[in-house]
């Protein structure tokens, strides 16, 4: 027998599907989803007027649980240029949405990127998020001054230590950037369960603002 709490689950997980494609195909949403229910059949219907939110536990500031991670999108930036990224945002923008995860890319990547950013339209309406990925400390201070330089200079939503690499060396640094204001929020992130423990173990010690940690049902 299907309870209730099924059918939300069913429905929520049918219209992130419909949002993904619509994403991918920009002319094709605009308030309708469709897609097959528990039975097979096609459903549809309308997608709400805005993303559910959260709020930070840190602070209280409420932000939409679903978000672009703008990984594929950011490579493909040589092939197929800005524009598809600049509609995604504007889809994103439309229902509620604004939350953008990034991390470092090559720097001609990350220019052209940045200046989709900046555009008025999305400028200061962005959830900008961003990590440092690198063991060396150095690197990554010059990886956190090339992500500003690209993105405008403007303050960072968040910043995180990606995988936990280098952990011990970023860590100091990055809550150097919260106190001076070059980034609202802190965080780490893991991807693999092997990360797990030592995630644990730095929580009991650290109180970061956000913990980015993977989810997968093939995982044990």
């Amino acid at each position: 027998m299907r309870t209730e709490s099924d059918t939300t689950r069913r429905d929520f997980l049918i219209r992130l599907a419909a949002l993904g494609v619509g994403m991918s195909r920009p002319g094709l949403v605009r308030g309708a989803w469709e897609g097959p229910g528990v039975d097979g059949r096609l459903v549809s219907g309308r997608l709400q007027e805005t993303l559910p939110t959260r709020p930070i536990p840190s602070t209280g500031e409420a932000i939409p649980i679903v978000g672009f991670g703008s990984t594929a999108s950011v490579l493909d930036i040589p092939n197929a240029g800005t524009d598809p990224i600049a509609n995604v945002l504007r889809i994103l923008l439309d229902y509620g949405g604004r939350v953008v995860d990034t991390s470092i890319r090559p720097e001609a990547i990350d220019r052209e990127f940045g200046s989709v950013l900046q555009r008025p339209e999305f400028e200061d309406r962005l959830f900008l998020a961003t990590k440092i990925n690198t063991e060396d400390e150095a690197e990554g201070i010059q990886q956190m001054r090339q992500t500003q330089r690209l993105f405008g200079g403007r303050p960072l939503d968040l910043v995180q230590v990606e995988s936990l690499r280098g952990l011990e060396a970023h860590w100091p640094n990055v809550r150097a950037w919260k106190d001076s204001g070059e980034t609202r929020y802190v965080g780490v992130t893991v991807s693999s369960n092997s990360n797990h423990g030592p995630l644990e173990t730095f929580m009991r010690t650290e109180s970061p603002d956000f913990v980015h940690v993977n989810y997968s049902p093939v995982e044990s």
